[in-house]
């Protein structure tokens, strides 16, 4: 069976509004769309092509106001299983889980952190293929 294989790289454009309500310009983008051929998956039982895909966005704003309170990676798909942390610029772990819903809330031990670039790791394993995908870049908090 012929396995076809895309990975798309795609800039969506979002808008929202920090603390002194300014316009802040945040970017996500839509890092894989995994294809498959129409016959491989109908073969394995999905009704669609696109097997996941997996947004991040690359600046957040931590500070109550509802609106891109949390960073978090959001997706579509087959995930059989999910780990998702966030590094300060020491390399240290100050976040992480395995639930696809939970964001990160810019603290770590309970305290605001500072206005910066921290690093995540995004790992996910999908049914199709049968396969680990691991992600990783920075995200912004914006103050």
């Amino acid at each position: 069976m012929k396995k076809i294989f895309f990975i798309s790289i795609v800039l969506v454009v979002i808008f929202s509004s920090c603390k002194k309500k300014e316009n802040v310009l945040v970017q996500s983008k839509v890092i894989s769309d995994v294809i498959v051929d129409s016959a491989m998956a109908n073969a394995l039982g999905y009704a669609s092509d696109t097997v996941y895909s997996l947004y991040i966005p690359n600046t957040f704003t931590p500070n109550g106001d509802g609106i891109n309170d949390l960073f978090a990676p959001d997706g579509t798909g087959d995930w059989k299983s999910y780990y998702f942390e966030i590094r300060d610029k020491y390399n240290k772990r100050i976040f992480n889980t395995v639930d696809r819903f939970k964001g990160w809330d810019g603290k770590a031990a309970y305290e605001v952190l500072q206005q910066g670039v921290y690093q995540y790791y995004v790992e996910i394993k999908t049914g199709i293929p049968d396969m680990v995908h691991k992600y990783t870049g920075g995200v912004m908090i914006v103050k």
